[in-house]
């Protein structure tokens, strides 16, 4: 399980560094986990019977279904779906480092996701002039992934959290106001808010974009 602390600036990529030919896991919960994978090196190749959700935050993903030979790339910034009860997996075009959710009893997948194709969340989230923007990625057991895209100044808020959530700076500048701390979080870095505690999250460029986790931690 995840050694990050509630109220802190982190960065998934800088956590556990790609090694050539390697694959570093750090499990975050019974059912996602952070994947360091070395230029070269296999990722999980595997028959399942649920959907995975796989997020690249940085580097380039080489995939491949063997059961149907179907084959994608997925470069950082993009996110996939693969297929359950099928033979597929990934490896490392690049030094990579993904997000990995199994997606068990899923509420929603965003209906408009097809399985085994890269989606650009800068492309999904491209926002609107001088309004925020909401995307629900998928809902699965007590985990909830969305995106937002904040124009300069905007904000949402919370007077209490429901539940522990993580907000990952994609793009742009966030200003984040936790309790009695304040602190900035950029492309990459993630903040850690635990539930019950208030939380007010700003952005500071001309298009800040996140990727909110409910749970994950």
């Amino acid at each position: 399980m995840t050694t990050i602390q509630g109220g802190s600036v982190f960065d998934f990529t800088q956590r556990n560094k790609p090694v050539s030919n390697s694959v570093i896991v750090e499990e975050l919960n019974d059912f996602a986990s952070v994947h360091s994978i070395g230029k070269g090196a296999n990722g999980i190749v595997a028959s399942n019977s649920y959907k995975r959700f796989v997020y690249v935050m940085s580097g380039k993903l080489e995939c491949r279904n063997k059961t149907t030979g179907h084959t994608w790339c997925c470069p950082a910034g993009s996110f996939t779906i693969f297929s359950e009860n099928q033979i597929a997996g990934f490896w490392g075009a690049e030094d990579s480092v993904v997000l990995r959710i199994v997606v068990i009893n899923p509420t929603e997948i965003y209906q408009e996701l097809e399985d085994e194709k890269a989606y650009s969340l800068k492309e999904l989230v491209s926002g609107k002039p001088g309004e925020i923007s909401y995307i629900h990625i998928l809902s699965c057991g007590y985990t909830t992934i969305w995106t937002v895209s904040l124009p300069k100044g905007k904000h949402f808020e919370s007077m209490s959290l429901n539940s522990n959530m993580v907000y990952m700076c994609l793009d742009g500048i966030a200003e984040v106001d936790y309790g009695d701390e304040n602190c900035r979080i950029e492309k990459n870095q993630s903040f850690y808010g635990l539930k019950g505690y208030p939380i007010q999250v700003t952005s500071d460029s001309d298009n800040t974009r996140l990727l909110i986790m409910k749970d994950i931690l």
